[in-house]
Parts: structure tokens; sequence; C-alpha cells
């Protein structure tokens, strides 16, 4: 889902809807639940996207028939020449173009690290920054030992465990998760 928000987040696009569909008073986990509701308030808050929540298929299938309305209405009166050029509106082709950035060794390590058990994206980030590619991340696990990362990892108080746990995690001989 990160990616996903990143792409949307470099399309171009200034008025972005995320739909989510699904009663979550369904789900049997209040904690699940929770985690829905603070995840679709950080679409909004810290994403900017509007999100819009339907509980079943026929009230998505209302809302996308009532946006398809609008539309109709704003741009039945334009040729399809005069509507591509309406402002803040951008063509596939644009959205292509923005949703995918080149990709680079760096870029592909950050990716991979966003799937690192109990990291957080701030975490993730400054691992990405102080060491771009994985040789140059591997390089700093192998001079520095367990704290190598521990002036990078937030938060500060959990540095030293965070940095011993990120160790474990591409040490150990089998693929456990990285439990501290």
């Amino acid at each position: 889902m990160r990616e996903q928000c990143e792409m949307m987040r470099r399309s171009g696009m200034h008025s972005i809807t995320y739909l989510v569909q699904g009663n979550l008073g369904e789900l049997e986990s209040a904690s699940d639940r929770d985690r829905l509701h603070a995840k679709m308030s950080e679409l909004e808050v810290v994403s900017g996207f509007q999100v819009t929540h339907t509980k079943t298929a026929e009230l998505t299938y209302m809302y996308v028939g009532k946006l398809t309305e609008r539309v109709r209405a704003e741009f039945s009166t334009l040729s399809v020449r005069d509507a591509l050029r309406a402002p803040g509106l951008v063509t596939y082709a644009e959205l292509g173009e923005a949703a995918r950035p080149p990709k680079t060794v760096a870029s592909t390590w950050a990716r991979m690290l966003c799937h690192i058990p109990h990291i957080t994206p701030h975490a993730v980030e400054n691992l990405a920054v102080h060491w771009p590619t994985p040789l140059d991340f591997f390089r700093a696990l192998d001079a520095n030992g367990r704290l190598f990362a521990e002036d990078v990892l937030d938060p500060p108080g959990k540095r030293p465990k965070n940095s011993e746990r990120l160790h474990r995690f591409f040490t150990a001989d089998s693929y456990a998760p990285a439990e501290g």
C-alpha cells in the first residue's frame, strides 16, 4: 500500500479518492478494525487523499455511478481536446509516467526494506539514505556488528534493540521472524 500511495502522490493529480469497500463492523478482531480505521485516517491526514468508504458492492456501484454523472455533467459540453486541457486533468499517459518512476538499485532496495518486520517508514527512509544500496548496507553491517544502525533507527530509546533486531534479521541462519 505504501508503494501505491507513493505512486498516487507522484501522479500530479490534485484530488485523489481512495475507495474502501467492506463492512468493517463485520471484522471479528477489534484490533483489525482499529488498524483499518487508523490506516484510513492516515490516508486522509498524512497522504491527503479523500477516503470514501462503502459497505457493499451495491453502494460502491452507486457511488461510482454518481461520480460518472458528475464527470458527464462537467465535461459533456467540451470536445475531447478541450476536456484534456482542463486544469488539473492528467492524461492516462502522464499518469502512467508519473506512477512508474525509474527503477534504480536504491529505489528497489528501499522498497525491499519496507518488508522487514517491525520497521517504520521513517527507519526505512533513514536506512535508505545512509546506505542507498544493499552493498553499502552489508558493508556497514559487517564492519560494525549488532549496533551498526543504532544512530539511524528510531525511536531514540529503542535504537540499540532495533539495531540488534535488524542485525539478527539479516544474519540469522534461518528465516525466522526478527523478534527481540
